[in-house]
């Protein structure tokens, strides 16, 4: 009798367990299963790939962007969206984007309505978002006439500066310049842009932040085709990583030129008499390139140097002190 009580209860303990364990199998298959099906859908963030960095992160420009479930005309709304929400954008149409939000549901959205870039700047805590607001084309090389639109905002998300200007096509590059010595300058960004109309056109815009506003520093362009072009270099106040010296650089960035291997920058002309973080100098030259190989060993060039402008910035507006021809 004891025996089998002996047996009873060792079967009646390993059919416990055996309940136990089936419970939580099906408790851990349970909660796969939710797991997976809440992951199911689009990406909700653009991923950057190797050690390439981009500012490319998309969001929403306006206070409210409506998500639409198709590109037709009355298509169902499937979604708002608040103001500076991150969205990764899967295609592009002519008018719209195809976005995945962040609950993983993708949708449509009105190309204006969404920035491309942003940039945080931590030592003052501001963002600056940069976008198309008005696509005047589709295509990658016209010069026709986009809107280019940045807004300055706080930690708190509050709306601080909104700055507009006009662009040729709808594809550009912004980059913000790091280590500018230029005076009463909070920031400054390098916004460039290209496009051809019969020969190439190429543009660069240093847009300045001043504390009060967003607005133009100085705009050049240049143009070219077949080895022939002419173009405005433009030279800004850079200091030097050690911080004990200032230099005018090209695009306000310390750079190599590749066929020269020399630095491109300005010597600072002390005869003017203006402080070297409040002088702005733009060169006008031409450029050709000839047969044959110079004695270094560089292709043969045709340089000539039309005419040499100082600028003064201070603090608010740019003023033009004088232009130098052929220098």
């Amino acid at each position: 009798m004891k025996q089998r009580t002996y047996l009873l209860a060792i079967a009646f303990i390993f059919l416990y367990f055996f309940i136990c364990t089936a419970q939580n199998i099906n408790k851990t298959e349970h909660n796969k299963t939710t797991y997976s099906s809440k992951n199911r859908g689009c990406e909700p963030i653009a991923y950057q790939y190797g050690d390439h960095w981009t500012n490319f992160s998309p969001g929403t420009f306006n206070a409210t962007t409506l998500v639409y479930e198709s590109t037709e005309l009355n298509a169902k709304t499937i979604d708002t969206l608040p103001f500076n929400t991150s969205v990764n954008i899967l295609a592009e149409y002519p008018d719209y984007f195809l976005i995945c939000t962040q609950n993983r549901e993708s949708g449509y959205v009105n190309k204006k309505e969404i920035y491309l870039q942003s940039i945080f700047w931590g030592l003052k805590m501001r963002t600056y978002l940069f976008g198309i607001s008005a696509y005047g084309t589709n295509d990658e090389t016209s010069c026709d006439n986009s809107k280019l639109q940045v807004i300055k905002i706080n930690d708190k998300k509050e709306i601080l500066n909104v700055y507009q200007d006009s662009i040729y096509g709808k594809d550009y590059s912004i980059n913000q310049i790091h280590n500018s010595a230029l005076k009463n300058s909070e920031a400054l960004f390098h916004l460039s842009y290209h496009c051809y109309s019969g020969i190439g056109v190429e543009v660069n815009n240093f847009i300045v932040d001043n504390g009060e506003q967003l607005s133009r520093l100085v705009l050049t362009s240049g143009s070219g085709d077949g080895g022939i072009f002419d173009q405005s270099i433009v030279y800004l106040p850079l200091t030097l990583t050690n911080g004990k010296k200032i230099i005018l650089a090209k695009n306000g960035v310390l750079s190599i030129n590749q066929i020269t291997a020399e630095p491109e920058i300005f010597p600072y002309p002390k005869d003017l008499k203006i402080p070297i973080e409040e002088l702005i100098v733009v060169q006008d030259i031409s450029e050709e390139y000839i047969d044959g190989y110079k004695t270094d060993g560089t292709m043969a060039r045709d340089i000539v140097t039309h005419a040499t402008t100082f600028y003064q910035w201070n603090g608010t507006t740019l003023l033009k002190i004088k232009t130098l021809k052929g220098h």
